[in-house]
């Protein structure tokens, strides 16, 4: 099978790229082809979201305010956030995205209110205000790489109580890595685990996981 750009943008990312400061450079680097590489590996992340949002609505009875407010977690050129869309939220649509270059490609969409353009680093709290959003998506962000396990508590910190945390990741970094976090962090009655799904196509043949996690009330 002949290699795309596509593969080769991501096998440099995943063997060259080691922190969140070298991805970001990476990222300033090749956000010209950032799509058509996603597209040229079937990239599915984010409208697997929005489906597991879906059935999750429909089995349990909740709901997501479309009128509410959401932040996209690393949005870089605003593929979830136009998924979201999609799935029909109405409301205020914020970014943390610190790529300039990746954020003018999300800015010409016009689909994001205001942008957050700072790094979310382990244990450094960003401008991004508490107790803030119904509703945090974190989509094709969360590694051992750049978005490490350490940063989910400040991405918890930016939902309302009561809010909802929605990550999708590669399966990679469950066993090890996630899940042992997301038991840690329901016995701490900091969040709930709402839903738990995998599917095969997150990103050419790699499976994802995605989850749902509610915040509980009172923890900011």
């Amino acid at each position: 099978m002949k290699t795309t750009e596509g593969d080769q943008w991501l096998v440099t990312l995943t063997s060259q790229v080691k922190n969140p400061q070298e991805e970001l450079e990476y990222y300033q680097k090749t956000a010209g082809h950032y799509e058509k590489s996603l597209y040229q590996m079937n990239y599915s992340a984010p409208d697997r979201c929005m489906q597991m949002l879906q059935s999750y609505e429909e089995s349990s009875g909740k709901q997501i305010p479309r009128n509410g407010k959401a932040i996209d977690v690393g949005a870089g050129t605003g593929l979830s956030g136009l998924a979201l869309k999609r799935y029909g939220f109405l409301g205020e649509l914020d970014a943390l995205e610190p790529s300039d270059n990746m954020f003018e490609l999300a800015r010409e969409k016009k689909i994001y209110s205001k942008r957050y353009p700072e790094l979310l680093l382990p244990d450094k709290e960003t401008s991004v205000p508490s107790c803030y959003y119904d509703l945090v998506i974190a989509i094709g962000v969360f590694s051992d790489r750049s978005l490490t396990r350490e940063c989910m508590q400040e991405v918890i910190r930016m939902a309302k109580s009561g809010g909802a945390i929605v990550v999708v990741q590669d399966i990679r970094f469950w066993e090890t890595l996630y899940k042992p976090l997301i038991t840690e962090l329901q016995q701490q009655k900091i969040v709930t685990l709402e839903r738990l799904e995998f599917f095969d196509d997150y990103l050419a043949s790699d499976t994802g996981v995605g989850y749902i996690l509610r915040k509980e009330p009172f923890k900011n």
